[in-house]
């Protein structure tokens, strides 16, 4: 089982589709990876955070 904790930035690419993330996803449906999210790095994706200037939001 791959293991698999990203971060802010990793969430806003996943968001946006990169493929490589969104197989991590389909991995942990079928039981292959664990994705765990902690929820500072949710909310600074929701939010919006810059990955640059964490100060500045987008």
């Amino acid at each position: 089982m791959v293991p698999a904790v990203p971060d802010h930035t990793a969430l806003l690419a996943l968001g946006a589709g990169y493929p490589a993330l969104s197989g991590f996803v389909v991995d942990a449906a079928e039981g292959r990876a664990a994705v765990h999210v902690p929820a500072l790095c949710l909310a600074a994706a929701e939010a919006g955070v810059d990955p640059i200037d964490p100060g500045k939001i987008s």
